[in-house]
């Protein structure tokens, strides 16, 4: 019987794609953020992206499937999903704390899968992985100098960031907290609004943040953000505020946008997807 399903699997990606009779469905776990967003944006009426927000209740057969916390992944057993093609995608650094030997259960778990990296540094920890940019579009300047709030603090977790914040929101009553983890979809849409997005949990949320036009504040230096600020600690991040808001301009608005969509265009990331599909399904 799983002989006959994965021939059948096999047999009908193949009719579909070579003789593009209908749409590749291509099934992608939804972490809620702009990536994923991103991905129902790729230009190509062949592909048929399907969130896995649906459940197990896949309404059409898919193709190929995109995982993006592959971790979690690697300890979940999904019949329906066994046969499909996979390919993995990491966004963050959190491997890195894993212990040697499950490290090595993992990577043995996961290593007949294509798997890419956004964050080159994985390349010395996840065996046969390739490197992929993040894509960001381009914006209208007025959309990106029209914004009405000063600052957005991305937490990791509210309690242990609300010491911090409560100092902040003193001297900028319209600045907000967000927990990344449970508000990505606002994020996305609402960091457009926001003058200055200070985050230190998350790289491609810091990225994210200056596509929109935000002045960036992490911990971490972002050689490719034209405004962007490092800091080590509160006393150092007040300090910075004070220096900083007064002078923001749209000027400096509209040159974060640029460095970060010319150095990561979005048509070359819709070519990698595109390239990545038609490599496992060719």
């Amino acid at each position: 019987m799983q002989i006959k399903n994965k021939q059948i699997s096999r047999l009908y990606r193949d009719l579909l794609y070579k003789n593009s009779l209908a749409p590749i469905n291509i099934y992608y776990t939804q972490s809620g953020d702009w990536y994923t967003d991103s991905l129902n944006s790729i230009t190509d009426n062949l592909f048929n992206f399907i969130s896995d927000s649906i459940g197990d209740d896949v309404p059409i057969y898919p193709n190929l499937y995109f995982i993006n916390n592959p971790v979690e992944y690697s300890q979940i057993q999904n019949k329906f999903l066994h046969y499909i093609p996979k390919v993995l995608f990491f966004h963050d650094e959190s491997i890195v704390t894993m212990k040697k030997e499950d490290l090595y259960l993992f990577n043995t778990k996961i290593k007949n899968y294509k798997k890419y990296s956004f964050i080159p540094s994985l390349k010395n920890i996840i065996s046969n992985i390739y490197d992929i940019s993040y894509g960001f579009k381009q914006i209208n300047s007025d959309t990106i100098t029209n914004k009405n709030k000063s600052i957005l603090f991305i937490a990791e977790e509210k309690n242990f960031d609300n010491i911090i914040f409560s100092q902040i929101k003193q001297k900028y009553p319209d600045a907000d907290i967000l927990v990344a983890k449970n508000n990505n979809n606002y994020i996305t849409n609402q960091l457009i609004n926001y003058k200055i997005c200070i985050n230190f949990y998350s790289e491609y949320n810091t990225l994210l943040a200056a596509s929109k036009g935000c002045i960036t504040i992490s911990s971490k230096h972002q050689a490719d953000i034209a405004n962007h600020y490092v800091v080590s600690s509160s006393t150092e991040l007040l300090g910075l505020l004070d220096s900083i808001v007064p002078n923001l301009t749209k000027e400096t608005f509209i040159a974060n946008h640029d460095s970060i969509t010319n150095k990561y265009p979005f048509d070359k990331f819709n070519n990698s997807i595109k390239q990545i599909i038609d490599e496992i399904l060719k």
